[in-house]
């Protein structure tokens, strides 16, 4: 495809020190490998309608500037060694990723001591349990084939972890299991993993501020500085590559002549869906969870933004606040009456899709507690009768950390 004269051709990021106070230094930016980059700005115009005898108007004063930025990445898992420590997420994925009102939490690598009889359970040696994240996710890597598969874990205790969907084998077949530390990055709402000290909830029922970042955006012969931007991201599992899709709020912009230096990130084998995707649907009580064949599965954090208005801000802005969030997943599976079933009941299921088996490159999915929001009525499916799936995350409710009653997330994006 051939690109436009007047297409963007590189973008870097950089986290803010401080709302809408973006860096001087071209060094301090990071290229981020964008695909379809859209920017669109904004400045409003006052119109000054003083009375006199002519029918024209004064002339016009400047307003607010502001504006959208959108783009997507491929996506893709960390860099690490199975059971070692982690390298991060890619640094300019974790940058914009905090920019969206999401909590980070990482720690370090472990390896399991065994896997009691149910499936259900990892059994640990004591205290390592702690390095567990309660609604969070692990994975583990079975003997006979070297693959990762990861699952939603639903309780703590000192030496034990327990998972839903259980274990796709028997507990004798399991090799290693990778936890929220030197293998697992875990990004969920800002509004929970409160019990951590990460994001308690203000006062007034606004969450806490997560940061935002500047975007530094060139094109052939202009470059634009965006200041402020904070934003929503959305897992998009369309054709034959999973992308997620970036969409930044902009406080201010400026022209400038930065042009940062930083060359494009060394990139891991994107993560493809054919053959490499996996979808749990299931009865959070019931001891099983299906394995879904299905297509076009996607994924949305559903953050909701609302700007600080304040007449000392910048461009009347002293900030943006994240004021809730509603996650929401879609999938289309092959004609299944349970689906109507589990929709007239009004059903809580949890939901949860693997994309990459690697286990150094896998991303997953979990919604703790989704129900069916849309009759899933049939639809063609490639010619087969399908349905489309819409579900939406309901309170998570607690869930038993060390003996004590804590809160699920009820969303959460896992990076392996």
């Amino acid at each position: 495809m051939a690109f436009s004269p007047f297409a963007i051709r590189k973008v870097f990021v950089n986290p803010e020190s401080a709302f809408a106070s973006s860096s001087a230094t071209e060094g301090d930016y990071i290229r981020v490998p964008v695909v379809n980059p859209d920017w669109k700005p904004t400045e409003g115009t006052i119109e000054r309608a003083v009375a006199q005898s002519r029918l024209t108007s004064h002339s016009a004063i400047v307003g607010r500037k502001g504006g959208t930025f959108t783009f997507r990445v491929h996506l893709e898992g960390l860099t690490t060694n199975d059971g070692a420590a982690q390298v991060t997420v890619t640094p300019w994925l974790d940058e914009c990723l905090l920019a969206c009102g999401l909590t980070k939490l990482a720690g370090t690598g472990l390896e399991k001591t065994g896997v009691d009889s149910d499936a259900d359970d990892v059994v640990l040696a004591s205290t390592a349990a702690a390095k567990f994240k309660l609604g969070g996710m692990l994975g583990y890597k079975l003997d006979s084939d070297g693959l990762l598969y990861t699952r939603l874990i639903k309780q703590i205790a000192t030496t034990t972890v327990t998972v839903k969907p259980p274990w796709t084998s028997g507990s004798a077949d399991l090799d290693s299991i990778v936890t929220s530390g030197g293998d697992l990055t875990i990004f969920s709402p800002a509004t929970y993993w409160a019990q951590d000290g990460l994001a308690a909830p203000l006062g007034n029922g606004v969450i806490s501020d997560p940061g935002t970042v500047s975007f530094v955006v060139v094109g052939s012969g202009y470059e634009f500085t965006l200041k402020g931007c904070r934003g929503n991201v959305k897992l998009l599992g369309e054709g034959e590559t999973a992308m997620l899709e970036f969409t930044f709020q902009v406080c201010s912009f400026a022209t400038s002549s930065l042009a940062p230096t930083a060359s494009m990130p060394t990139a891991k084998t994107s993560l493809t869906l054919p053959g490499n995707a996996k979808v749990w649907w299931g009865d959070d009580v019931a001891a099983t969870a299906d394995t879904i064949p299905c297509r076009d599965v996607a994924f949305d954090f559903g953050v909701q933004l609302a700007e600080k208005a304040a007449d000392q801000g910048t461009e009347g802005r002293a900030g943006w606040a994240v004021t809730g969030h509603k996650p929401v997943a879609s999938f289309k599976p092959y004609w299944d009456t349970a689906f109507l079933t589990a929709k007239s009941a009004a059903s809580a299921y949890l939901f949860a899709f693997q994309i990459g088996t690697s286990p150094t490159n896998c991303v997953s999915v979990g919604l703790n507690k989704a129900q069916i929001v849309d009759y899933p009525a049939p639809e063609d499916l490639g010619g087969l009768v399908g349905q489309s799936i819409n579900l939406t995350a309901v309170d998570a409710g607690t869930a038993t950390l060390d003996g004590t009653a804590t809160q699920m997330p009820d969303a959460v994006m896992c990076f392996f």
